[in-house]
């Protein structure tokens, strides 16, 4: 007899904590981005995250970041 665990992914709401370098964060919609750089400018923190399929890179401000989740 075989018995078949189905482990599902468990997701939370990105917060401050999670706005690190190399950390992987999804959108709603499950797609998965990298955050390449953290960076400080002009009064706002601001994210560089790459599409994990490496197509597209964009600039996003670090306040953004509970619109993203991440895998607990």
């Amino acid at each position: 007899m075989i018995i078949e665990s189905h482990k599902k992914d468990r997701y939370r709401e990105a917060g401050m904590q999670d706005v690190r370098k190399n950390n992987v964060i999804h959108d709603h919609s499950g797609t998965a981005y990298r955050i390449l750089e953290v960076v400080f400018g002009l009064g706002s923190w601001n994210m560089l995250i790459q599409h994990m399929d490496r197509r597209y890179t964009q600039p996003i401000p670090c306040d953004r970041i509970n619109q993203y989740l991440v895998r607990e």
